[in-house]
């Protein structure tokens, strides 16, 4: 089954071998959402079926289940991306009348993930590691690894885990590294899949790949900001404590409880000042449990920055809306641009402009082609006198 779809792009959506036309209008909801926070992009397709043929009469067997999507920018134009997913859900309305829509999501199809389970060891670098996983295992066109990891060698157990399980553990574990808060998550580019497994110091420290500037028209090569939501979440994360952080774990080779501390000023901003007062409390919550060492975590700093950096990270959020943008991903950075400060003539006189790290990208397909993304960063960018923490800025 095969769907086409035309508007200010080329859509074509397969289920099995079978076509099947179909208007764009019939289409309440299509979308496909790549987020560093989650191992797979994932879609969800919501269509009219007045019928019922596709979710009562059509066999729901194995070549339904396997959707493949290929977007392109307009008619006769090369595909931009391309994606094969399996279908994980489905949301049948109702068992005793005829479904009037046919409502499906699912999962980006990764071999040797989410299964089977494997007992092994390795004694090698964690890059050459998750690169031996990705590409012979999980079958992933190429990699995306911190450098650092590239030539750090460990004794790595894998105790009866699926490799879901391991990259988890190395997201809550890796950080002593130079750098902090690993992210392993599989991104889509031009229809390879990348698997991704990078610092967030990393990922900030790398150029805009992408430019933006609020209002209903493109300037120069900043793309449009049709709309905007910001969110300060100071309050929310800020009673965890932001200045500092206290942990604890047993020290195996001493055979003593340690007690650590970490602080905001080891921690790389994308923004001038982390939304956090100067004077406010250097308590916060401690982390415990986190057991004792062995040779993977000597001092738990990997598990402690992992969980702080990304709090400070959460400060301030924005969901900007764009024009499709078949290619952008998550952990790229996005220069944002609002026009007030550009008409006053200072760009830092607007304190959400400059740079922010893309969390998460949400396709939206129908009449046009739109995309959302979520950005992320530790606080504001201001000229103005102010009482907030002065961050560490990228180069």
């Amino acid at each position: 089954m095969s769907i086409a779809v035309q508007g200010n792009y080329t859509l074509n959506i397969k289920f099995g071998d079978t076509n099947i036309p179909l208007n764009p209008t019939a289409m309440d909801e299509f979308t496909i959402i790549q987020d560093m926070n989650r191992f797979l992009p994932y879609f969800r397709l919501r269509l009219m079926d007045s019928s019922g043929i596709f979710t009562h009469v059509a066999p729901f067997d194995k070549g339904m289940s396997r959707v493949s999507v290929q977007v392109a920018g307009s008619i006769g134009t090369d595909i931009q991306n391309a994606y094969s997913f399996v279908v994980y859900r489905r949301f049948p309305e109702s068992m005793y009348v005829v479904s009037n829509h046919y409502d499906v999501g699912g999962l980006l199809d990764v071999s040797n993930l989410f299964n089977p389970s494997i007992c092994r060891a390795f004694v090698d670098t964690i890059g050459n590691v998750a690169a031996y996983i990705a590409i012979n295992e999980m079958g992933c066109d190429d990699i995306d690894i911190s450098q650092s990891l590239m030539t750090l060698t460990k004794k790595i157990l894998q105790p009866r885990w699926t490799n879901a399980q391991l990259f988890k553990y190395w997201k809550r574990t890796l950080g002593d590294t130079g750098g902090y808060c690993y992210m392993p998550f599989i991104k889509v580019v031009d229809g390879n899949f990348i698997f991704t497994l990078r610092s967030l110091s990393d990922m900030m420290n790398a150029n805009p790949e992408y430019k933006f500037i609020v209002g209903d028209r493109p300037y120069m090569d900043y793309l449009p900001v049709t709309d905007y939501t910001i969110f300060d979440n100071y309050k929310i994360q800020g009673i965890k404590g932001v200045k500092t952080q206290e942990y604890f774990y047993f020290d195996y080779n001493l055979g003593e409880l340690i007690d650590a501390r970490d602080n905001y000023e080891d921690y790389v901003s994308l923004s001038d000042f982390i939304t956090a007062d100067i004077e406010d409390s250097e308590e916060s919550i401690t982390i415990q449990n986190l057991g004792r060492t062995n040779e993977f975590t000597e001092t738990f700093v990997g598990n402690e920055r992992a969980r702080y950096y990304r709090r400070i990270n959460d400060l301030t959020k924005m969901w900007i809306y764009t024009w499709g943008l078949a290619n952008v991903v998550p952990g790229q950075v996005a220069q944002v641009l609002f026009a007030q400060g550009a008409q006053a003539g200072n760009i830092s006189a607007y304190q959400y402009s400059g740079n922010w790290l893309i969390e998460r990208v949400v396709h939206s397909f129908g009449s046009t082609f739109s995309t959302k993304l979520l950005l992320t960063r530790a606080g504001v960018d201001t000229d103005k006198d102010t009482t907030l923490i002065p961050a560490i800025k990228v180069v």
